[in-house]
């Protein structure tokens, strides 16, 4: 320790935002070996804002007045580490990396562990040993059909082992009472924004009585968790219209440390959505802020936010309606928006702004289709404009996603007048998918409108009903929507499972294509218990130890986000024809072995895949590149045509399992795997 102190007393102050010392100093000093990172980052929430700057192997100096929690973050040369820290003021530490293995990060798949030395090192070191305890992929997880009581007791008892782990902690290490606050309010956070979270994403279901009672937000200054938790609460779970009473409700109930964001926070958040349904109480809160206020980031945000907000209830000035020119899908005509309005006149329409690359949209357009004639049978035109620059992919997608009708798209999308209106995407502000709702009159009805489909199509239609009140045209019955008995893919797909000659006489012999010591068969899993008709053929996408089956192109069902879970790829959830099976993790790697195998990016009838060749016997094998869906993204397709996705039965974790992957680069084995939510081929072996 002696050099240590004789290093910091010569120090250079290095790095913008660590130049000043004074009694509050706090220095943090990276050893010489950890040069490798090239750009340290100490943030509380944006890595863009409020962010201390250090390079590896120097010392970084900032000040702070309080005690404060910060993220410690490195992603450079492909070497990546990440934990939170709890600093004192006059705090100093040194650190060290250590080769942890290859982490989920794609951009920076070396994953290292910090561990830090000298004053209060322990405060900075928790994080770190705690996640060895608590791995992030073992705690609960919420998807759409858990039972909601269910998944809270899981909640309780995560946070029952966490508080132990805290207690023996404070036991083994000497820790501050600042600290053991901190730490404390966050797992209680955890728990209620988990909670909050649950609550938000279930508005379709009745939310079991007493399901929030007690539940507690402690807003201790240095949570990180406490800010998110209290947003959920009183913004994206609030009832109700009455802005007046949101804004009394938190300016009484949140502590002065977080009040100033929450507010902001609650009016950019019904600002942007443009509901015209609140807008009289929403204006008379940004007026009383703008006369008694005088906190300089709610007023900046009610200076920002009103001009747009004011845009809800009125209909589209002449220049923009004018000068905004879309080209027409149908005949590729250059026509004004005005004139498309006129098309409509005396409808509402409901205008869907997306883009081929915009995974999101495409996940929209595949399952939206029922929830849409809702719309059209209640007499609203739904209008696309597509923000694509490229003209080529604009029209493929729309093609291949069945949205070809009132199909439009914005030639020069970030110059157009509509974009800087309507704040489409803009400045690192808005994002699609986008819509907009216009009433008869064509005034908006809101600017930023519910998704047509999931908890938000219901939200959707309830918006369309106030909007038309004396609608008196026939009403749909309901959603068409697959009956649970029935399995999704009888709906999907509509078609009779066949099996062609090829197929039948490979169930009959029941042999493969022998590859390095294992029988594979060569073609994918289409529908279960039986193959494609040809190699080249795509099939079908499986979730993880689950026999439902996903078409890979024009999704049809709804997709469903629950998983499956299990040690291994259970025998009664196995989609392979009758004596096959998904193959094991040592299967697949037998595929990566290049002394035995060679692997080769090629194309067969227009499908892009990889050929894997046996070296010794010549016999190979063709997986098609078909991407994959993304249960975050419900069910989106990902790069077909650039990747393949295979499931293999051997579970890595709790919520991931090994795969096969590819792309048109040399495959080569890097551990992968795939979240088991996720839709994925299968190309089985022989039982």
């Amino acid at each position: 320790m002696n050099t240590f102190r004789s290093f910091l007393l010569s120090a250079i102050l290095l790095v913008t935002g660590c130049t000043h010392q004074n009694d509050n100093t706090v220095i943090i000093h990276s050893i010489p070996t950890d040069s490798i990172f090239t750009e340290i980052n100490i943030f509380k929430e944006d890595p863009y804002h409020d962010n201390i700057v250090f390079k590896g192997s120097e010392t970084c100096y900032f000040s702070i007045d309080s005690v404060a929690a910060r993220h410690f973050y490195s992603c450079s040369n492909d070497n990546h580490f990440h934990t939170q820290i709890f600093i004192t003021p006059k705090d100093s530490v040194s650190f060290k990396t250590i080769f942890k293995g290859k982490g989920i990060n794609p951009s920076c798949e070396n994953s290292y562990e910090v561990i830090f030395e000298g004053k209060n090192a322990a405060h900075y070191n928790y994080a770190s040993i705690k996640e060895k305890s608590f791995p992030w992929e073992e705690a609960p997880i919420y998807y759409p059909e858990i039972d909601l009581l269910k998944y809270k007791q899981e909640l309780q008892a995560y946070r029952d082992q966490e508080k132990e782990f805290l207690s023996n902690y404070q036991k083994e290490y000497r820790v501050s009472n600042d600290f053991m606050n901190y730490a404390s309010a966050e797992i209680e956070n955890l728990y209620a924004f988990n909670l909050y979270h649950a609550v938000y994403n279930s508005k379709c279901r009745k939310i079991p009585a007493g399901y929030l009672d007690s539940l507690i937000i402690v807003q201790n200054p240095a949570s990180m968790l406490a800010s998110n938790a209290l947003q959920l609460k009183y913004i994206y779970c609030s009832s109700g219209t009455n802005m007046e009473q949101i804004y009394n409700t938190i300016s009484d109930e949140v502590s002065p440390e977080f009040r100033s964001k929450l507010l902001s926070q609650f009016i950019t958040y019904f600002a942007q959505k443009g509901d015209r349904t609140y807008k009289k109480s929403l204006l008379q809160v940004m007026e009383q802020i703008e006369k008694t206020s005088t906190d300089s980031t709610l007023l900046a945000t009610v200076q920002e936010y009103k001009p747009y907000y004011l845009l809800s209830g009125t209909t589209l000035p002449d220049n923009i309606l004018d000068e905004t020119y879309l080209h027409s899908f149908e005949n590729n005509q250059k026509i004004t928006l005005r004139k498309l309005f006129e098309k409509y006149k005396n409808k509402a329409i409901y205008l869907d702004f997306w883009a081929s690359w915009c995974a999101p949209c495409r996940s929209v357009n595949s399952q939206s289709a029922d929830n849409k004639s809702y719309l059209t049978e209640r007499g609203i035109a739904i209008v696309y404009i597509s923000i694509d620059e490229d003209e080529n992919d604009w029209l493929r997608v729309a093609e291949d996603d069945q949205i070809t009708q009132n199909q439009y798209r914005l030639p020069d999308p970030y110059n157009s007048p509509i974009n800087d209106y309507l704040t489409i995407r803009k400045g690192g502000k808005g994002g699609i998918p986008r819509y907009v709702l216009f009433n008869q009159k064509h005034e908006i009805e809101i600017l930023d409108a519910p998704r047509p489909v999931d908890c938000l199509f219901e939200e959707l239609k309830g918006l369309i009903e106030r909007m038309q009140p004396g609608w008196s045209s026939p009403m749909p019955t309901g959603i068409k929507t697959p009956r649970k008995e029935e399995p999704v893919l009888q709906k999907e797909i509509k078609k009779e499972a066949k099996t062609d000659t090829l197929t039948k006489n490979l169930l009959k012999e029941k042999k493969g294509i022998l590859i390095n010591g294992v029988y594979w068969a060569n073609y994918n899993v289409d529908t279960p218990g039986t193959f494609t008709g040809n190699p080249e053929d795509i099939g079908m996408f499986y979730k993880w130890n689950n026999k439902t089956a996903w078409a890979v192109k024009n999704l049809k069902a709804r997709w469903k986000n629950k998983n499956y879970y299990g040690t291994t790829w259970e025998k009664q959830n196995d989609p392979s024809p009758d004596g096959w099976r998904v193959p094991t993790l040592d299967e697949i790697k037998s595929l990566y072995d290049k002394n035995k195998v060679s692997s080769e990016w090629c194309t067969i009838n227009n499908i892009k895949g990889k050929k894997f060749t046996d070296k010794t016997n010549g016999n190979s094998i063709f997986l098609p590149a078909v991407g994959y869906r993304r249960c975050g993204s419900n069910g989106a397709l990902y790069n077909y045509g650039s990747t393949g996705h295979y499931w293999s039965s051997t579970q890595k974790n709790k919520i991931f399992s090994y795969i096969i992957h590819f792309d048109n680069n040399e495959a080569n084995w890097n551990d992968w795997e795939g979240y088991i939510g996720d839709g994925f081929s299968i190309r089985p072996v022989v039982e």
